[in-house]
């Protein structure tokens, strides 16, 4: 009896597995509105479907797995946002839907692939999930703590029902305060009630909105500038790339995020000049090339040191560093007699 007990369940098992399957449709909208069917949530998948590793990943050995299906098959509604890279991919689609994905993909910041970002059943975003991770067990945690997001925000706009004013205001910057900053200006009628509850912006929720669009222009024009370097190897085009980025730096408007993308840009240009003064005649502007890079990188770090850009960054620096010290104690020992 025992072991047909057992191998009862196992077949029940395998029965569940089989029958659950991650609902996938074409458009946000579908998405939104079949969640809303299931009170669940979307995931809006940003992906490279021909060219990235991680996004394969993600697909393959996570999200098409009976792990993460039996365990959000009936929750979570799946639409993707696609980037190939192959000409005859992107022939098929149109110019209009391509920078629409691309408005998209910044307006949420993201600056790599894969990502995806949890909307309600409202369409609202409150979670976005960064790359991928080695198993499907790695990956789920971070949709419960999307979720969990999610209940907080909900939880603070309850509580700012029955309130007026200024302390309205502050329940609701609350509440948008438990969602990742690129998702805030994506609820304009409460970010529009907040500034007129808080006129003199002391929660400081003012030029979320316009800052918004801002982010997008400033973002864009980064991305057309750095299309624009594609190919270039040649010391005196990288010269060129060097000062079209000085000139954009030169913008006061830039928003931080921003210019610390760029300054690392221009630090990038630098260690690539570095890279092709290979002639020994060179050398002195070899050296000025990771000089200036080391800056550019430096700058870029204090913009914000927190963020994982300038942690990512410091390393490079003190890499960097270290190997230059050791480099100047070889050159001592050698001048030794």
């Amino acid at each position: 009896m025992k072991k047909y007990s057992v191998l009862l369940a196992g077949l029940l098992a395998a029965t569940v597995s089989f029958g659950a399957t991650l609902q996938v449709v074409d458009t946000v909208e579908e998405a939104v509105a079949k969640a809303r069917e299931k009170k669940g949530f979307v995931m809006l998948n940003f992906t490279g479907t021909d060219w990235c590793t991680a996004c394969k990943h993600l697909k393959e050995k996570i999200l098409n797995t009976d792990t993460f299906c039996n365990a959000y098959g009936d929750k979570a509604v799946m639409t993707t946002v696609d980037f190939p890279r192959l000409p005859e991919l992107r022939a098929k689609i149109s110019k209009e839907e391509a920078a629409r994905r691309e408005k998209l993909l910044t307006s949420y910041q993201l600056r790599g692939l894969p990502a995806v970002v949890l909307l309600d059943p409202g369409g609202f975003p409150f979670a976005i999930l960064n790359g991928a991770r080695p198993t499907p067990e790695d990956y789920m945690p971070l949709i419960e703590e999307g979720l969990k997001t999610m209940a907080a925000r909900d939880e603070a706009f309850k509580k700012a029902q029955p309130l007026t004013g200024m302390e309205r205001a502050k329940a609701l910057a609350e509440a948008l305060n438990t969602l990742p900053k690129a998702c805030r200006d994506k609820y304009p009628r409460v970010v529009t009630e907040i500034n007129l509850l808080d006129p003199n912006n002391t929660l400081g929720y003012r030029n979320v909105l316009g800052k918004s669009e801002s982010y997008i222009k400033q973002m864009q024009a980064l991305q057309e500038l750095g299309k624009t370097f594609t190919g270039h190897f040649a010391p005196e085009q990288i010269s060129a790339d060097i000062e079209k980025i000085k000139e954009y730096l030169a913008n006061p408007e830039l928003d931080p995020e921003i210019r610390q993308l760029a300054l690392r840009g221009l630090g990038d240009s630098y260690a690539l000049l570095f890279s092709v003064l290979r002639d020994p005649s060179k050398k002195a502007e070899r050296e000025a090339a990771l000089d200036q890079m080391l800056k550019s990188y430096q700058e870029a770090v204090k913009v914000d040191p927190d963020t994982a850009l300038a942690k990512k960054l410091q390393t490079t620096i003190d890499l960097n560093l270290q190997r230059i010290e050791e480099q100047k104690k070889q050159k001592q020992q050698n001048a030794q007699p």
